[in-house]
Order: C-alpha cells, then structure tokens, then sequence
C-alpha cells in the first residue's frame, strides 16, 4: 500500500502502536503529523521519522479539547 503525498494524523504518536504507525506511513510515502500531550516524545518520534523520510511534523495537544484539536487541525494543514 502506497501512501504518497497523504497526510496521516497520528494522535498517540509519541509512544506505542502510534509512533509505530506513523513510522509505517512515513515509509509507505505519507506526509505524518505526530501528536501527542507530551511534547518531549511528539518531537523525539517525529525526529525518528524525519530520517526515514524527512516528511514530518509534531504537534502537542489533548485529544479530549475541542478548541485544541481545531487548532491542530489548522496547523496541520498549512
């Protein structure tokens, strides 16, 4: 399964089945955006990721907030 120029949006992504899925999309050609409440391990799988495929970003927010998953989203896409 090819993933070119997708974007995946992995929440959990700092650790786990989501670090490990989002380093699966990256090596499948997708565009990953790891997020996570904990910023230190967003942005150490995200760096992992970079060297795979250098498509990537991290973004730290709660799942559970309404107002901060809009504004991921936001930052996400630009």
């Amino acid at each position: 399964m090819r993933l070119d120029n997708k974007v995946a949006v992995i929440t959990g992504g700092g650790s786990g089945i989501g670090a490990a899925i989002g380093r699966a999309f990256a090596q499948e050609g997708s565009v990953v955006a790891i997020t996570d409440v904990r910023s230190e391990a967003a942005q150490e799988i995200a760096a992992g990721i970079a060297r795979l495929s250098g498509r990537v970003g991290a973004s730290v927010f709660d799942v559970s907030v309404r107002l901060a998953v809009e504004q991921a989203a936001d930052e996400i896409e630009k």
